[in-house]
């Protein structure tokens, strides 16, 4: 490797602000506006790393926790009207 293709490697990182998760079953999600016409590169690294911990940790956690509290809200609406 040349020092050249090492630097090009640090500043093209192949990815955009619109990740995908086969193991979590996100399609595409759209991390900030055009998210999918960002490249992710060293210098906006930091912001991808924040707004991916955002909706991991806190928005896309959200969706799945008002979910659950609906349905468990429904099952022991009728826990309780059938006790």
């Amino acid at each position: 490797m040349t020092p050249t293709h090492v630097g090009s490697l640090f500043y093209s990182l192949d990815f955009t602000f619109n990740p995908t998760s086969a193991v979590y079953g996100w399609e595409q999600i759209e991390l900030k506006p055009n998210g999918s016409e960002i490249a992710v590169t060293i210098n906006n690294l930091e912001e991808y790393i924040d707004l991916v911990t955002d909706f991991c940790l806190c928005s896309g956690l959200r969706v799945q926790l008002e979910a659950f509290r609906g349905k468990f809200a429904m099952h022991t609406a009728l826990y309780v009207k059938h006790a």
